[in-house]
């Protein structure tokens, strides 16, 4: 009896790993209707929050500095990247460290 346990906890670890034990996140061969339904509904300015109401867990998350070309200058972006295969959508924001950041713009990219 003793050796089903050891089973039983690692099939919950795995289940818990993959994800399904935990709320959405987005990492796969393509994106789902129900994300493509998400991404349509972006805009400037949602809340972290909203963002991931629409789209789940990002894939990946990382703050740097961005628009060094650009006339308005340098700024920290709090990015958000939702991978799937061969392609990602990358979600920039602003205002970090200024309060909660918003939605600046948003792009898919190849990989």
């Amino acid at each position: 009896m003793r050796p089903a346990i050891p089973c039983v906890m690692l099939v919950s670890l795995l289940a818990l790993m993959s994800g399904c034990a935990s709320s959405r996140s987005y990492s796969g061969n393509s994106p789902s209707a129900q994300f493509r339904e998400g991404e349509q509904k972006l805009e400037v300015g949602m809340s972290r929050w909203d963002v991931e109401q629409l789209l789940g867990k990002p894939s990946e998350t990382s703050v740097e500095t961005v628009g060094q070309d650009s006339p308005g200058g340098s700024w920290n972006a709090l990015i958000w990247t939702y991978r799937f295969s061969g392609r990602r959508l990358v979600v920039l924001f602003n205002g970090v460290g200024e309060g909660d950041p918003a939605v600046n713009n948003w792009r898919w990219a190849e990989y």
